[in-house]
């Protein structure tokens, strides 16, 4: 819009096309943002077994209630969270086998190993 480097001498041509553009992606994001909360919000009201402390004793919670630092437990053929640390398996070996169709869309088995003691 300034006139000394604008084609149309500082008239704003491109605004009447540009705003119905940007008017609509905001329309969209607003919906895709509504439909995320509300899948975050079934994804969280899921089921878990946290191992308490003190005791070691598993009890059912929420996937919304969890804080850093918690311990959980997966069973088999659960879901198991991208951001999870594997601490132990059933496994002799120490590998958990994980799908991440989720996140990279492919449906073969990665493994996971558990920490090593130190």
């Amino acid at each position: 819009m300034t006139p000394l480097v604008s084609l149309s001498n500082g008239e704003p041509t491109i605004l009447f096309t540009l705003l119905p553009a940007l008017a609509l992606q905001m329309i969209l994001d607003l919906i895709e943002d509504r439909d995320r909360a509300a899948s975050d919000e079934t994804e969280n009201s899921l089921p878990l077994d946290k191992i308490t402390p003190g005791n070691l004793e598993s009890i059912q919670d929420t996937w919304g209630s969890l804080k850093v630092g918690q311990v959980i437990k997966v069973n088999q053929n659960e879901r198991f969270p991208a951001d999870l640390i594997l601490l132990k398996s059933s496994n002799p070996n120490g590998i958990a086998y994980v799908e991440t169709r989720n996140l990279d869309g492919e449906t073969n088995l990665k493994h996971k190993a558990a920490v090593r003691d130190m």
